[in-house]
């Protein structure tokens, strides 16, 4: 019998409008964890959804449950579930795949076709997000927590898992060197990751000057402030042929033909942000410098390197928390995260 038979959750039930309701908890199969959701953080994806109703993944169902990078306790498990227990401090990964297509069988389950990721529009029915009490997962999905990591740094395993699977797209070396377009939190997670992996010759790009002094602290070797910027001036703000990896998180048409400039011949660019719209690349320039094109779809495989990561001081994910508010001003939290202003980074909800 579970303690726990119901628990608050939060509804985006239109554009722009969190509810948080009250509903029974769903059962519990036997290779499932019950978890206590203690911090969820929001995600570029969310506040589309928030603001939008859609991302460049599909459009969603109202109401809808937002949230997928979240930390928590084991409160109950499945009869079949051993290397788990009640009171175990837990990060989720978000994406459940099918196990038994090409794709799952190879190692890159992010592609599968079969995928239900916590709080997407995909094309198999979504599962609820994690913006409420309690949630259900499947336990090889869920990683215990080393001491040494806080429930902050667990909700922000999934973003670095983003940027991990991406810098991994790269091919990059250690003492390689690498531009972020954009400023953001999962550009700034690349940065991290970039770094960890020792790569620090690393070049931000931005809108906002406080992003850009917030990326200096986190080690960005140059960084450059894109509104002050004519287009010419900014491909010529790095030596042309100088970069072996561009990573655009931005989708914005002009930022990436300026990275493809700045690249190196046999260089690689990695699409990370989700476009929603259809913009044009210069194959002219592709093709000259026979450059590679590479997108980075979520990730695979990467909780269990990033966890020892965080755990070992590494990464420090904590230092993108710009502000956080407890549950029950879920709304306010959506409201500031939607106006991307220069002082939001990561908003964390505490439960």
């Amino acid at each position: 019998m579970l303690e726990y038979s119901s628990g608050q959750i939060a509804y985006l039930t239109k554009v722009r409008t969190v509810e948080i309701r009250t509903a029974p908890i769903p059962p519990i199969g036997g290779k499932d964890v019950l978890v206590r959701v203690r911090r969820v953080g929001i995600c570029g994806s969310d506040i589309s959804y928030f603001t939008k109703g859609y991302t460049g993944v599909g459009a969603i169902k109202f109401p809808h449950v937002m949230g997928h990078e979240l930390s928590g306790d084991i409160v109950a498990t499945g009869d079949l579930v051993s290397h788990l227990a009640v009171g175990d401090r837990v990060v989720v990964e978000p994406g459940y795949s099918c196990g038994q297509c090409e794709h799952c069988l190879t190692g890159r389950y992010n592609l599968c076709t079969h995928m239900s990721f916590m709080s997407s529009a995909v094309a198999k029915e979504y599962k609820q997000g994690a913006l409420a009490e309690f949630c259900v997962r499947p336990s090889h999905l869920v990683f215990k927590l080393p001491p040494e990591v806080s429930y902050d740094q667990g909700a922000l395993m999934e973003p670095l898992s983003v940027a991990m699977h991406a810098v991994q797209r790269s091919g990059l070396l250690s003492g390689q060197s690498a531009a972020v377009l954009g400023s953001g939190p999962i550009a700034a997670c690349i940065l991290m990751v970039l770094i960890s992996q020792g790569i620090i010759d690393v070049t931000m790009t931005d809108l906002v000057r406080q992003r850009l002094d917030f990326m200096t602290t986190v080690g960005a070797k140059r960084v450059l402030d894109v509104a002050e910027l004519t287009p010419d001036q900014l491909q010529k703000a790095v030596l042309e042929q100088s970069v072996d990896a561009v990573f655009d998180t931005t989708c914005n048409e002009k930022a990436v033909n300026t990275g493809l400039v700045w690249l190196k011949k046999g260089g690689t660019l990695v699409l990370v942000g989700v476009p929603d719209h259809d913009y044009m690349l210069d194959l002219r320039t592709i093709f000259n410098k026979e450059l590679t094109i590479r997108s980075s779809f979520r990730y695979a495989n990467t909780f269990p390197r990033i966890i020892p990561l965080v755990a070992s001081g590494v990464l420090k994910p904590e230092r993108l928390i710009s502000h956080r508010f407890p549950f029950n001003r879920v709304q306010e939290a959506f409201d500031l995260s939607a106006q991307k202003t220069g002082g939001v980074m990561k908003v964390l909800i505490e439960i």
